[in-house]
């Protein structure tokens, strides 16, 4: 498995842990089968209500018939299109498939994948496919740098593993103790330093333990020196840093 880094607004360097291709071509399996199991549901469902599959097979309304057949597929074809579209843009990266397997799909400087960029890599799924299943896209993740297939390159995105720590709870009290005294906090650290704490926050469960205590530490004399708020020793570096983004997010 191999990783690839970048740098945040406080020159602290982030480590990923790629996903490899084995593990993006086993979530596309799991998804293509619970693709399947959704259209089996649907069928069913149409069978149980006796309307559907009569009027898809009779005889007697052929006109009507070939119509109904026709929506059916399309509605069948863009639920296949839009299933990835709409879960990773719902879900920040990810499909139920990507979600088993713990990868997400994020940009390649680190930020969380954008709306554009989710579109853009699965437009680029007919160039993927081609000559035929996913022989370009699969060859593609096996030989580029960040196993990236070709619609990942257009898009600038990255698979990445996704590591499930237990993020501990914020406790309102920490807030009011320790930041509530420092009316304009916002101003006082900075945009720099705000926009460090967001990224930690929103990707604290993606930082390699190897750099957590580095990333935790620059922020934490950040806000100290900026602001000339005193740690608790009581209180551990994930709940100061996100008592302060609190109160940031809080003010505005």
């Amino acid at each position: 498995m191999s990783d690839t880094m970048y740098n945040t607004s406080e020159k602290v360097t982030v480590k990923f842990a790629l996903a490899s291709p084995f593990q993006r071509i086993a979530a596309y399996i799991l998804d293509m089968i619970l693709k399947w199991i959704f259209i089996g549901i649907l069928i069913i469902i149409m069978a149980i209500s006796g309307s559907g599959l009569k009027m898809l097979l009779s005889k007697t309304s052929a006109g009507f018939n070939d119509y109904f057949t026709i929506g059916f597929f399309v509605i069948l074809l863009l639920f296949f299109f839009c299933y990835n579209i709409l879960f990773e843009i719902f879900m920040n990266g990810q499909t139920p498939g990507k979600s088993i397997l713990n990868i997400r799909i994020i940009m390649d400087n680190g930020q969380y994948v954008t709306v554009y960029a989710v579109i853009i890599r699965n437009l680029f799924r007919i160039i993927d496919f081609l000559p035929v299943y996913y022989i370009t896209g699969i060859i593609s993740m096996f030989v580029t740098k960040k196993n990236q297939r070709v619609g990942d390159i257009v898009a600038a995105t990255i698979v990445v593993c996704e590591e499930r720590i237990p993020i501990p709870l914020v406790e309102k009290k920490i807030i009011l103790e320790c930041v509530e005294s420092c009316d304009n906090l916002g101003e006082i650290i900075g945009t720099s330093t705000i926009n460090a704490i967001k990224s930690y926050i929103t990707g604290y469960k993606y930082l390699a333990k190897e750099i957590k205590n580095e990333v935790e530490n620059t922020l934490i004399n950040s806000i100290v020196t900026k602001s000339g708020i005193t740690k608790p020793v009581t209180v551990d570096n994930y709940n100061f840093i996100a008592s302060v983004y609190n109160k940031i997010f809080r003010m505005e």
